[in-house]
C-alpha cells in the first residue's frame, strides 16, 4: 500500500529521487523520499498502524503527516512542541516584587473567624 502512495504522490511532484523511492516500493525508501521534501504525507490508518513508529519519526523531524480513510483526511499528525523553552531561574524576580507593610497580618474580623490570635 506504502508504493501505491508514493506513486500517487509522485504525479503531483515528478522528482527523480521520488521516482526512485516509488520503483522500490519500501517504507525506508519513502521516508528517505519524503526527507527530501518532496512527498505530501498522507497516508490510510491501516499504513499508520502498520508503520506507526515510521511517521512519529517523520513528524519529529517537522513534517505533517495526514491520515485519511478511504479518500477523506480524517487526521493530522504532527510533532509537540519541546518541553525547555522558557526555564525558571530561581531568584529571576529579586527586586522586583514589593510586598506591602502589613502582608503577614489578618484583618481583625477575619483573625477572630479564624481563631487566629495576635
Amino acid at each position: 500500500m506504502a508504493g501505491r502512495a508514493v506513486r500517487r504522490s509522485i504525479r503531483k511532484n515528478p522528482n527523480p529521487s521520488c521516482l526512485a523511492a516509488a520503483k522500490a516500493g519500501r517504507l525506508a525508501k519513502l521516508a528517505k523520499a519524503a526527507t527530501l521534501g518532496c512527498m505530501s504525507h498522507t497516508f490510510t490508518i491501516g499504513e499508520a498502524k502498520t508503520n506507526l513508529s515510521k511517521l512519529i519519526a517523520l513528524a519529529e523531524q517537522g513534517e505533517t503527516v495526514e491520515l485519511r480513510r478511504g479518500k477523506e483526511p480524517v487526521a493530522r499528525l504532527v510533532a509537540l512542541p519541546r518541553p525547555g523553552g522558557a526555564r525558571r531561574r530561581p531568584g529571576a524576580l529579586a527586586g522586583k516584587v514589593v510586598l506591602a507593610e502589613d502582608f503577614d497580618s489578618w484583618p481583625e474580623d477575619v483573625a477572630a473567624a479564624l481563631g487566629a490570635g495576635d
